[in-house]
């Protein structure tokens, strides 16, 4: 991929394009920034995650289930791409959905239109919730990847959708029916803000300082928003508005089980005690304490009026 498309690259949904929308051709789907290349099936830029997938129904090994999708990696096919010739790894695009699957970074599907030769429908938004190797039907070793959708929105069967007009690529995009749904929209994070300050912190927690490997010596910790991004809170995705924080503080700090004071102290605030902790901030890192106490401030006055109800 050029450095210019891997700048554009955009994780999560493009609101202009709902589940069920079809596109005429591989083409049109880069030309949109929906999927970045032609041939390959997975979308994704060196040491990136991916931000696209395309079902074309040339892997034997893949499981369509609707909701729950067996994705094969790529690699190892013949130049005809009609059967497994060579053990794929994980690298390049492989390596990708592992990152999908350590960051927690959605990716979007695609699939082949049967009743046509050459048209893909959006599926939607799916979690790579698994990945691991096995042996092929074709006595290769394969990557694998289970695909669970996470967008709210049902499936949209290809027969359900008409020819919209549109401004877009005229008759070239199909739009499906405008449909009601009470399901909640799907906050696309920045990335580069959570990882910008991952990489400040080497990947180790605030609070505690642990840090998580797997066994390829990749580390892992959570991009932990302080004022959360939804509902009540309208927080900005910015890296003042970020900590990093291993699963457990994470946890523990969203269902505000701890809150951090002015003095950075950690607050165990279902006793009301001070822990042993006090968050880490390198001077790089211009965090905004506004934010920390909006947390606080939430987290407290929640916890008093809980009290007060029950008292």
């Amino acid at each position: 991929m050029t450095k210019d498309n891997a700048q554009k690259m955009q994780f999560g949904r493009f609101h202009e394009f709902p589940v069920g929308t079809i596109f005429q051709g591989r083409k049109l789907l880069k030309k949109h920034g929906l999927h970045f290349h032609i041939q390959n099936g997975i979308s994704y830029t060196v040491d990136d995650a991916a931000d696209a997938i395309v079902l074309s129904g040339g892997y034997i090994d893949d499981e369509d289930r609707g909701d729950n999708i067996i994705y094969t990696g790529m690699g190892g096919r013949s130049t005809d791409g009609r059967c497994q010739i060579e053990d794929q790894t994980f690298t390049k695009g492989n390596l990708a959905l592992v990152l999908n699957h350590e960051q927690n970074i959605p990716v979007r599907v695609f699939s082949h239109v049967e009743r046509t030769s050459s048209d893909y429908v959006y599926r939607g938004l799916y979690e790579v919730s698994r990945y691991w190797s096995t042996q092929g039907q074709d006595s290769f070793q394969i990557c694998r990847y289970q695909l669970t959708k996470i967008d709210e929105l049902a499936f949209v069967h290809p027969q359900h959708i008409h020819v919209a007009v549109n401004d877009l690529d005229n008759d070239q995009i199909a739009l499906p029916t405008k449909r009601r749904t009470t399901s909640h929209s799907f906050i696309v994070r920045d990335i580069k803000q959570t990882r910008k300050v991952k990489d400040l912190y080497q990947y180790s927690c605030q609070i505690c300082g642990l840090h998580i490997e797997n066994f390829r010596g990749k580390k892992h910790a959570d991009g932990a928003h302080i004022r959360g991004l939804g509902v009540p809170h309208h927080g900005p995705d910015q890296a003042n508005n970020i900590l990093c924080l291993c699963p457990n503080h994470h946890k523990m700090f969203d269902f505000g089980s701890i809150v951090i004071r002015s003095d950075l102290k950690v607050i165990d605030l279902l006793s009301g005690k001070e822990t042993d902790y006090c968050l880490d901030i390198k001077d790089e890192h211009q965090l905004d304490r506004a934010q920390l106490k909006y947390h606080y401030d939430f987290f407290t006055a929640l916890k008093s009026d809980y009290l007060d109800e029950i008292a």
